[in-house]
């Protein structure tokens, strides 16, 4: 069954351990100790090791107005349509469509048992999910993973520099065929930060997260549990703030095997600071400084 305005199904997504990545992209999040971002930074107060040696940065820019491309993905399964959910989701949407500039490019899917949409393509058009989704409603099982997986589909055809994927859920997985682990190694092929806005109905209420954050510290996104309308506006606005004040550090890999190369960033030269940035990619060896 199709549902209104949405594309047909989409075919079942097949994974590959061998996925070449031409250039490597690093977002950088850096933080003082009151949490502030810090601004000013140069190539040279970055270190940069991959698999625990020195690597060249060979791209390096930060701009807060650099545009972005971003894929939205809505859980719409029969979770998602008890309680205050509902009410939560369309204010999240409302919230996440104002933060979203002139320039920047914008897609949306949702997803339903095993029903995969793409409601939206990448675009730079106008972007109201609110009415992308109108008439859906949400029912079946929640195949959480499975959706996750196709997120390298979506943003095939990005073409910013600056790339996010959020999503909204309430964290529940019940129905994926796709092992968690496949889904994180497909993401860090393609380089693309992961949030996920987690929606509760109560402040009491324990939300599975678990996943949720591996996949946020590995891809470089975060994790954002949200329940009334001031909570899910701050959460969103640290979202976007994450990637607008982020540098990024990029490098070619040379030739050879591909596999997992482990990443970590530091800065030198300004003292105590917090750095934040995915933990690793699939594909060839960098050229290693030593």
């Amino acid at each position: 069954m199709l549902l209104p305005g949405a594309a047909a199904p989409l075919p079942a997504q097949e994974f590959s351990e061998t996925v070449t990545v031409n250039y490597v992209l690093i977002p950088v999040n850096v933080t003082d100790a009151k949490g502030r971002w810090v601004a000013g930074l140069k190539k040279d107060n970055f270190e940069l090791l991959v698999s625990l040696r020195p690597v060249r940065v060979e791209h390096f820019s930060r701009d807060a107005s650099d545009p972005l491309s971003t894929l939205v993905i809505v859980d719409a399964s029969g979770s998602m349509g008890t309680g205050t959910l509902p009410e939560q989701t369309v204010f999240a949407l409302d919230r996440l469509r104002e933060r979203i500039k002139p320039g920047d490019e914008t897609a949306l899917s949702m997803f339903q048992s095993r029903s995969f949409r793409l409601l939206r393509p990448l675009g730079d058009g106008p972007f109201d999910p609110a009415a992308l989704l109108e008439g859906i409603k949400p029912w079946g099982k929640t195949a959480l993973y499975d959706e996750l997986a196709y997120i390298p589909v979506y943003l095939r055809e990005a073409k910013h520099k600056k790339r996010q994927a959020i999503l909204i859920t309430d964290t529940h997985d019940n129905f994926s065929e796709q092992e968690p682990q496949k889904v994180i190694d497909s993401l860090l092929q393609v380089q693309v930060p992961v949030h996920t806005l987690a929606l509760r109905q109560t402040p009491m209420e324990v939300l599975d997260i678990e996943f949720l954050k591996i996949l946020a510290r590995y891809s470089g996104g975060a994790v954002e549990v949200a329940g009334t309308p001031e909570e899910i506006d701050a959460a969103l606005e640290r979202i976007f703030d994450r990637i607008h004040h982020s540098y990024l550090l990029g490098f070619s890999p040379g030739k050879g095997m591909v596999q997992y190369h482990s990443v970590l960033v530091s800065v030198k030269g300004k003292g105590k600071v917090k750095v934040s940035a995915k933990k690793g990619y699939w594909g060839g060896p960098p050229k290693f400084l030593r």
